[in-house]
């Protein structure tokens, strides 16, 4: 799932409270998708090995107090702002808000570019379905440069 992200162990009040900033990303755009909800509830699973109620007020950032666990939150986030295909002004307003709340060295469109690269780079080196993993990374906002550097890297 999210396998591209570096993993680490999390504890089940961190793993709450990435889980309520992605029911806050879904909700964001007032269009919660079933790809957006299933991915949510995949990470609650796993993450806190339960099917724990989670809810969008539940994020504690103080439970971020690694660069790598605030790395985590803004990709999980990222992951779900892309899940639907559509990156809306909300969402990228949402992952700017808690980059600067984070003090994180990065923007929106830096944090779902790096998401959309990892993700596409599962599709590297391939040759038969080149197109079809071209039109994904178009779908997934790179533009055609950083997609020809993921897939040919």
């Amino acid at each position: 799932m999210l396998d591209f992200i570096q993993r680490v162990e999390l504890d089940a009040p961190t793993a709450i409270c990435i889980a309520a900033g992605m029911k806050q990303m879904a909700a964001s755009d007032n269009e919660v998708h079933q790809r957006e909800v299933a991915f949510i509830n995949e990470f609650i699973e796993e993450a806190a090995g339960s099917t724990t109620e989670v809810q969008a007020s539940d994020v504690n950032l103080s439970l971020l107090h690694s660069s790598e666990l605030k790395s985590i939150f803004l990709k999980s986030l990222a992951v779900v702002a892309l899940a639907d295909g559509k990156i809306r002004t909300e969402e990228k307003d949402l992952l700017n808000s808690y980059a600067k709340r984070l003090d994180y060295d990065g923007s929106a469109d830096q944090i779902l570019e790096d998401v959309a690269r990892a993700f596409l780079g599962r599709f590297r080196s391939i040759s038969i379905f080149r197109g079809a993993a071209e039109k994904i990374g178009r779908q997934l906002g790179l533009s055609e440069e950083a997609i020809k550097d993921v897939l040919d890297t």
